[in-house]
C-alpha cells in the first residue's frame, strides 16, 4: 500500500483539506496505526484520536501478508521522514542525481533505525518528454 499524505497546501485546500503540512503527517500516522490495528484485530476496535473516532469498528478483510500489507511511503520533510520511519516497509524516492539520492537515503536511515531494522529503498524514474 502506497501511503500519500497529500500534496501542496493549495491542492489540499481545493479538496477541502485545510490541515497544515505537519498536521497531515500526524493524521497519516494515526490513520496507518488504525489500519494496522484493524487488519490484525480479532474483534471490534474502539478509537478516539485527534483525527479519527469510532466505536466497534471491525474489518471483514484481513491481509494475506502478515502482519499486514507492505507499506510504501515517501516524503522528504522532517515530518514525512519521521512518519515513514515508523511505518514504511519500503521508502520511495524519485530518480535524482546520485549524490542527491545518497544524501536522501542517509537522511531517512537515521530516524528509521530507532523504530526497527533497515527498510528497503526504491526509486521511480519518469522519462522526460522530448
Amino acid at each position: 500500500m502506497n501511503v500519500i499524505s497529500g500534496g501542496s497546501d493549495s491542492d489540499q485546500q481545493r479538496d477541502g483539506d485545510f490541515l497544515t503540512h505537519d498536521q497531515r503527517y500526524a493524521r497519516t500516522d494515526e490513520y496507518v496505526n488504525l489500519l494496522k490495528r484493524l487488519w490484525t484485530a480479532s474483534g471490534a476496535v474502539d478509537h478516539e484520536g485527534e483525527f479519527c473516532r469510532f466505536k466497534g469498528a471491525s474489518s471483514n478483510v484481513h491481509t494475506f501478508q502478515q502482519p499486514h500489507l507492505p507499506i510504501y511511503f515517501s516524503g522528504a520533510s522532517p515530518a514525512g521522514i519521521e512518519i515513514a520511519a515508523r511505518h514504511a516497509d519500503t521508502y520511495m524516492l524519485w530518480g535524482e542525481p546520485l549524490e542527491d539520492f545518497a544524501t536522501q537515503v542517509r537522511m531517512v536511515r537515521a530516524p528509521q533505525s530507532k523504530w526497527r531494522g533497515r527498510w528497503a529503498v526504491t526509486t521511480a524514474w519518469a522519462p522526460a518528454p522530448c
